[in-house]
């Protein structure tokens, strides 16, 4: 291992992190983890003072142990405190608060029936004072023009209560409550017109301020410029990170072929920026002084470009990245780049631990890591004679080192792996990168008198490029075997995953033999994981009603076969399906789904047929609001039952009462007789349990999700 000590960062960082992920997912108490700290430092302090353990060789790995405790008591204790929700002056802690004073911390977005912000809330009214309190928040505003006329730094005052986030409401769904909770964000607010008011201008950082301004006026710019939405919405994503405006189709054409990292601001376009500011800003490096300065002005331009695009995660990563390259570069401290971005990544966790949980964190350190350390390795296998082709082979090995590090995390968070990697990203880095090039020139002729002629042509060529761009990858998304969809693996098997790829890189770049034994022995543990997980699907056999907002999906699965009752929309809605059910049926196996639109009204005379039969256990598996499996048989209530209550009540095994069913619920029971109720989401029946069936068991989707049952 001696070649990890040109990277002593990284002995800083597994301790480090280790101890930010045991504080975020795990409870430690302060006082344990101070004890710790304060132990590991008293440690440290005993080690380079006494002359007993620095002549004792044979006890160094003692002050290696001292040094792990105290960074990663360090990791535990950080995280502690940047939780704001243990702060004692959280708003949290007000409970009986009449009225909220907020900020306004960002420019809002554009929802389909709304306007979303974030806000600081800065005091609250309670005990017929205000009291000063801090924590962040989201804000829905309904669609009027005073909302729409909310700017940064706006202060409003509303009696609105905040609402919690919810937890996830479906099985395997995003769970957006535990995702704004890593952004200290732990309430919303639902803002109706007339429920605010305007309070005037609060605190304003004007770099914030001014930067906002810009990119308004940038995207201005750009709607003036490119008349197409898919091509405005692409620019604007691509340029400045504003990608409010992007369609579903645009994301899966992205996301299909391997390009979505194109439409967040990330290392690439951050890094195009420095080769742009290099060139530009020319001075011989044999000019220190002057050469300082560039580098200076340099850091400048890239910071003001991140706030440009509102400092959005992947910017901060990126040019906080640029940042400390080019101050190792000036203080002669570059000569090993891996260990120069272990430190970048060192530096946003102590400023903010929770980004170890950012997908974006996750992978673009990865991608980078795999690009460092891989690239001059593998990109000397092949020396092509002509310039083009050296270019490609370049790009194509570098796509290799970064797709090797990040596949794993891309199946654990997507559930895809896109085949056509290497043939997009040979496509859309050179045309991201003329698109950036052409947009940075026509903003600087735009501040040049009698160059407008020459701005406008500019202008239409990026609209050329990114209308080019988009074609391109619709195309290669509509290509057979484009993009593997349906994968699933966990957490464990990506960790087993990372483990085997790491143990061929042993072998392939220092020879160590033995790494093929561990590569192999992983091998055979991540097949046995997945030989369990197949075993696991085939025993399934559930019946799932999914928690979707004015809609029913009830869901019948065995093994791997699965049949979905559902409104034809909810299948054709891509977006609804990828944050709700997607990924649980990745988990539990789709490999056959029939889907069968949602029941009809049956006529009157198949009522008194149903209700007439006295062998309800031979009605088919799914016929007029009846799911039968195996021995257990389930009804959907619709708006019809026969007016006269029938000498023998239909025994079965479940009421699944959705949005069809409009009368009382005590009715059912005049008719059936069954000890489970659900009700689903879409359902407006008031629940009355003082008037139904002691033992009842009632499970309602509105207030606790999903429901499932084992059959």
């Amino acid at each position: 291992m001696r070649h990890l000590s040109h990277i002593p960062v990284l002995r800083i960082l597994i301790p480090f992190v280790t101890g930010i992920i045991v504080g975020i997912f795990m409870y430690v108490p302060s006082w344990l983890a101070i004890a710790i700290l304060f132990s590991g430092f008293s440690g440290i302090l005993v080690f380079h003072f006494s002359n007993y353990f620095s002549q004792r060789y044979k006890l160094r790995y003692l002050f290696g142990i001292v040094l792990h405790l105290f960074l990663f008591s360090s990791g535990v204790l950080l995280t502690q405190l940047k939780t704001k929700q243990y702060d004692p002056y959280h708003y949290s802690q007000f409970e009986s608060a009449e009225y909220f004073l907020l900020r306004i911390t960002e420019p809002y977005h554009i929802k389909q029936k709304s306007l979303k912000a974030e806000a600081e809330i800065e005091a609250v009214f309670e005990n017929n004072k205000w009291q000063t309190c801090r924590g962040k928040t989201l804000l829905y505003f309904a669609t009027d023009a005073a909302a729409k006329a909310l700017q940064y730094a706006d202060m409003i005052v509303t009696n609105a209560k905040p609402q919690p986030i919810a937890p996830p409401q479906n099985p395997g769904s995003f769970n957006y409550k535990r995702f704004l909770g890593f952004h200290q964000i732990y309430h919303q607010f639902y803002l109706k017109s007339g429920r605010w008011a305007s309070a005037g201008k609060g605190f304003s950082n004007i770099l914030l301020s001014t930067a906002f301004e810009l990119r308004k006026k940038f995207l201005n710019e750009i709607h003036g410029q490119i008349l197409v939405p898919q091509e405005v919405a692409v620019c604007s994503a691509l340029l400045i990170g504003f990608n409010d405006l992007l369609d579903d189709d645009l994301l899966s054409a992205y996301a299909s072929s391997g390009a979505l990292h194109v439409l967040s601001v990330s290392g690439l376009h951050v890094g195009l920026i420095f080769v742009i500011l290099q060139r530009l800003i020319f001075i011989p490096d044999n000019k220190k002084n002057l050469n300082l300065f560039k580098q200076l002005l340099i850091l400048l331009l890239i910071w003001f470009y991140a706030m440009l695009t509102g400092l959005s995660p992947s910017v901060l990563r990126s040019a906080t990245m640029i940042s400390i390259i080019i101050i190792a570069k000036q203080l002669g401290r570059d000569n090993y780049m891996l260990n120069t971005t272990l430190a970048s990544a060192l530096l946003l966790l102590l400023i903010n631990p929770f980004s170890i949980t950012e997908v974006g964190f996750q992978l673009s350190y990865l991608a980078v890591i795999g690009i460092v350390y891989l690239n001059q390795r593998l990109v000397t296998v092949l020396y092509p004679s002509s310039i083009l082709m050296n270019q490609a082979w370049q790009l194509t090995s570098v796509s290799l080192c970064a797709q090797l590090v990040t596949f794993p995390l891309g199946i654990l968070y997507f559930n895809q792996f896109p085949n056509l990697f290497l043939i997009s990203n040979l496509l859309v880095i050179p045309i991201s990168t003329g698109i950036i090039w052409v947009s940075v020139g026509a903003t600087i002729l735009s501040a040049l008198p009698f160059m407008s002629s020459l701005v406008f042509y500019s202008w239409k060529i990026t609209f050329v490029l990114t209308f080019l761009m988009n074609k391109l990858l619709l195309f290669l998304e509509n290509l057979p075997f484009a993009l593997i969809s349906g994968l699933y693996i966990n957490i464990a098997e990506t960790w087993i995953i990372y483990g085997i790829i790491a143990f061929i890189v042993w072998f392939l770049l220092y020879n160590y033999r033995n790494a093929l034994y561990g590569a192999l022995a992983l091998t055979i543990v991540f097949l046995f994981a997945q030989l369990w997980h197949e075993w696991n699907i085939l025993q399934q056999k559930t019946l799932t009603i999914y928690a979707l907002k004015n809609s029913t999906a009830i869901d019948l699965s065995q093994a791997r076969k699965r049949l979905v009752i559902t409104p034809q929309q909810v299948i054709e809605d891509k977006s609804l399906l990828r944050f709700n059910i997607n990924r649980y049926w990745y988990e539990t196996g789709k490999r056959e789904m029939l889907h069968i639109p949602f029941f009809q009204q049956p006529s009157e005379s198949k009522v008194k047929e149903i209700f007439n039969s006295k062998i309800v256990g031979n009605i088919a598996a799914i016929q007029d609001g009846f799911i039968q499996i195996d021995s257990k048989l389930f009804f959907i209530p619709g708006s019809w039952l026969p007016k006269k209550t029938p000498l023998n009540k239909i025994k079965v095994d479940g009421l699944i009462v959705t949005s069809r069913f409009r009368n009382k619920l005590p009715t059912l029971f005049k008719y059936f007789d069954s000890d489970l109720l659900i009700v689903d989401l879409s359902s407006r029946t008031k629940v009355d349990v003082s008037k139904l069936p002691k033992d009842l068991q009632i499970w309602d989707c509105r207030k606790q999700g999903a429901a499932q049952v084992k059959i």
